[in-house]
């Protein structure tokens, strides 16, 4: 299982409210507890901004979070105790204050040629497709390219000098003990232009993968399945943005169809899992009933890929998402629930996840049917089942309210899940509300909650 850590929100080590490496070091036990395979750790860069994705200095650490040694140390822990570490890293753009980018400003030729610049033929009333913000921004220097806003300028890969020097910088960070990447906005490399893209991708891991052939890279493509099947073939693996978003419509309207559809387009080997991330909202806004979450997360362990949990959600954290204020969904990580003790952060105030709300560890420790216990329990059944991460999904079908389906690989199972807030009898088993059930080739229950 992957575990998403936004850095800033998770553990402080030095009582300054704000998360670092070190307080993930110290969260080893915790990452365990939760039966965490590998952390995707959000940018920890030097960065201007709260959340990182527009950097300064791709070779620094952010001083919030600590130095290189707290990095080394980091991963030096995590190794020790199984974990393996995958960084984010946006490689579209870099912040407007990067080195770069201030030198073009000041004309720089050789840094200006490393950004995408505005021509006589640019239509620079351009807008971003899915919510019509503009894409070309005035400087001093003409019109530039910013897909995600003026203060993340996006990189000009037509310029050789620019990928050389991030493949070295990824090749900085394997030597020091990363274990893959997540590429952020991996689509809008070249924007508009798939196959470059793929070909780009293909090139990037084949580079990498000549350093250490065992690293995990993962991209980042908000598109149509098949064509973020295409870009996992040449990563490695990509998010299912759409299996996400069916699960949860599925479960919501109490309609299996709809996940059997989505599980009969997309191609799950190559994928990673998810229900939630740092630029949604958070399930427990999404499905307010506990045992609709628990079901989630059932079917996203059950199916074939890998597994990807979002900071806190394993404890029902709340928050809305909002595109121009994304702080709700990143809000500090409650290990406590007066939100306060050794390790808490508190950088920022809580809009939804108050004190003695019952989203802290500290609460869903106590209690033995929580979601964060479904949590250990599905993490364990995984564990014991790595097999499933490369096996097919067979004989998937609807009989009413259930979802039936066969995962097929070194080993057989079967899986029902009861999409209806009533007890269904199948296979001469019950099948509770919200529940799954999952049986052995020879009959055994090999998972049920």
């Amino acid at each position: 299982m992957i575990y998403e850590i936004f850095v800033r929100s998770f553990r402080d080590s030095n009582g300054d409210g704000i998360g670092d490496l070190n307080g993930i070091s110290q969260s080893v036990d915790y990452l365990k507890e939760i039966g965490c395979s590998h952390v995707w750790i959000t940018p920890i860069f030097a960065s201007p901004s709260f959340h990182g994705y527009d950097i300064s200095d791709f070779l620094s650490v952010n001083p919030c979070f600590g130095t290189i040694d707290d990095f080394n140390n980091m991963v030096q822990t995590l190794h020790r105790n199984g974990i393996r570490v995958i960084l984010d890293i946006p490689l579209n753009h870099t912040s407007s204050q990067h080195e770069w980018f201030q030198k073009a400003l000041l004309g720089d030729d050789a840094c200006k040629s490393r950004y995408v610049w505005a021509n006589s033929s640019t239509n620079i009333e351009e807008v971003r497709p899915w919510d019509n913000v503009p894409v070309w921004h005035s400087s001093p220097q003409g019109y530039y390219h910013g897909t995600f806003g003026g203060s993340m300028p996006d990189l000009d890969y037509s310029n050789s000098f620019v990928l050389e020097y991030m493949l070295d910088v990824m090749k900085f960070w394997v030597k020091r003990g990363a274990d893959g990447f997540r590429f952020d906005a991996a689509k809008h490399i070249f924007e508009y232009d798939h196959q470059k893209n793929i070909d780009f991708w293909r090139n990037v891991s084949k580079c990498l993968k000549a350093v250490n052939p065992d690293l995990m890279l993962i991209g980042e493509v908000w598109d149509h399945p098949e064509v973020v099947k295409s870009y996992s073939q040449a990563i490695g693996y990509c998010f299912s943005f759409d299996l996400a978003s069916q699960i949860k419509e599925a479960i919501l309207k109490g309609d299996p169809q709809i996940l059997l559809e989505a599980i009969s387009r997309n191609s799950l080997t190559h994928s990673v899992l998810f229900l939630t991330n740092h630029d949604m909202s958070r399930l427990a806004t999404q499905m307010k009933d506990e045992r609709l979450r628990k079901l989630a997360f059932q079917i996203l362990f059950t199916l074939p890929g890998v597994p990807c949990l979002y900071y806190g959600e394993e404890l029902g954290m709340k928050g809305e998402y909002n595109p121009f204020f994304t702080e709700h969904v990143i809000e500090p990580f409650p290990w406590y629930e007066a939100l306060h003790g050794k390790g808490q952060t508190m950088w920022k105030a809580t809009m939804y996840n108050t004190g003695f709300s019952g989203v802290s560890v500290e609460e869903n420790r106590k209690r033995k049917n929580s979601l964060f216990w479904r949590i250990k329990s599905l993490s364990r059944f995984r564990k014991l089942n790595g097999w499933i991460q490369n096996a097919l999904v067979e004989n998937y079908r609807c009989e009413g309210p259930l979802l039936i389906y066969d995962v097929h690989g070194a080993h057989k199972i079967s899986v029902i899940h009861n999409f209806s807030d009533s007890p269904i009898s199948c296979q001469e088993r019950t099948v509770g509300p919200w529940s799954t059930l999952v049986i052995a080739a020879d009959g055994h229950i090999v998972f049920s909650d």
